[in-house]
C-alpha cells in the first residue's frame, strides 16, 4: 500500500507558507503521495470554540465619561494600542536576534520578522493625526474646548475621507511612499549590526 501524507492548508496562515516550503519535500524523502487538502482554519476555531468570534464582534468601547481626566487621559487611552505594537515590535526584534544567533534558523527568523515589522507598521500608522486614527487623540488633547465639538462632529465623519485619501495617495499622489519601507529597512538594518 502506497503512503499518504495529507497537507491541511490555510492560504491566510503563515504557518501554512513556512510548512508549504518544505511539504513537498518531506512526501519525497517518504516516498509518499502528496494530497493537498484547503481548509479554513478560522472557520474550524469558530466551531470548536465561538465564543473567541463572538467577543470580537462585541468590542468593549471605552468610555471616556468615566475617567477622572477625560481629555487627559483618552491620550493615554489612545496610545496603549501603539505602545503595544512597539513592545510586540521589540519582542520580534529580541526573537529575531535568538532565531539568527542561537537556534539558527531562517524559519523562525522569517516568522519572528513578520511579527515585528507588522506591529511597527500598526504603531507608526496608528500614532499619524487623523482621526479615527490613535494619534487623533493628541490633536484632540490640544484643542480648544470650544472647538470640540466642531472636532468630534468631523471625526465621527472622517473614515471615508481617510480611506479616499489612501485610495488616491496609492493611486495618484504619492505622499510617504518611501515611509513604510524605510521604516522596515531600518528596522531589518538594526538586526544586522
Amino acid at each position: 500500500m502506497a503512503k499518504k501524507l495529507e497537507f491541511f492548508y490555510d492560504c491566510s496562515s503563515p504557518w501554512t507558507y513556512l510548512a508549504f516550503t518544505k511539504i513537498e519535500e518531506v512526501a519525497r524523502r517518504h516516498d509518499a503521495e502528496l494530497i493537498w487538502r484547503p481548509i479554513l482554519v478560522g472557520g474550524l476555531f469558530n466551531t470548536v470554540n465561538p465564543s473567541v468570534y463572538e467577543s470580537r464582534a462585541k468590542p468593549v468601547p471605552v468610555n471616556i465619561g468615566r475617567l477622572r481626566n477625560p481629555r487627559r487621559q483618552a491620550v493615554w487611552v489612545a496610545l496603549a494600542g501603539p505602545a503595544v505594537n512597539i513592545v510586540l515590535s521589540a519582542v520580534g526584534f529580541a526573537l529575531c536576534e535568538f532565531a539568527i544567533h542561537v537556534s539558527k534558523s531562517y524559519n523562525q527568523l522569517l516568522i519572528f520578522a513578520a511579527l515585528g515589522l507588522v506591529n511597527l507598521v500598526l504603531a507608526v500608522f496608528n500614532l499619524l493625526p487623523i482621526p479615527p486614527l490613535d494619534g487623533s487623540a493628541v490633536i484632540e488633547r490640544f484643542l480648544p474646548t470650544k472647538s470640540l465639538p466642531r472636532y468630534y462632529h468631523f471625526r465621527q465623519r472622517a473614515l471615508p475621507f481617510f480611506f479616499l485619501f489612501i485610495i488616491l495617495d496609492f493611486t495618484f499622489l504619492h505622499i510617504g511612499t518611501n515611509l513604510l519601507p524605510d521604516l522596515e529597512n531600518w528596522w531589518l538594518g538594526l538586526l544586522s549590526k
